[in-house]
C-alpha cells in the first residue's frame, strides 16, 4: 500500500514539475525515480507483498518531498527575481 502511495505521489509531483517548467534534468530525474518505483510496485504485486511498510520507504518519501519543495521554492525565487529585474544567480535571504 505504501509503495502505491509513493507511486501516486511521484506521478503527481512529476506532473507538477512539468507544469512549473522545471529544468529538463530535474524532470528526467523524477521520471527515472518514478520508473524505478513503478517497477518496485509491480514486483511487490507479483510477489504478493502489497502491504510492505518498511521504514526506508517513509524516509525516501520524506526526502523526495523535501527535495521537490526546495526545487519549487528555488523556482519561485527565480520568478520573483525575474519580475523585479534582478539576476537569479545569487539567491537572497528573505526575512519572514
Amino acid at each position: 500500500m505504501r509503495e502505491q502511495q509513493r507511486q501516486a505521489y511521484l506521478q503527481q509531483q512529476l506532473r507538477t514539475q512539468q507544469q512549473l517548467g522545471q529544468d529538463q534534468a530535474a524532470i528526467q530525474s523524477l521520471q527515472r525515480e518514478l520508473e524505478q518505483q513503478n517497477l518496485k510496485v509491480e514486483a511487490m504485486k507479483q510477489a504478493g507483498a502489497e502491504n510492505n511498510t518498511g521504514a526506508a520507504t517513509e524516509k525516501d518519501i520524506e526526502a523526495l518531498k523535501l527535495r521537490l519543495q526546495l526545487m519549487q521554492q528555488e523556482k519561485e525565487i527565480a520568478q520573483l527575481k525575474a519580475a523585479q529585474g534582478t539576476p537569479a544567480a545569487a539567491p537572497a535571504l528573505v526575512a519572514n
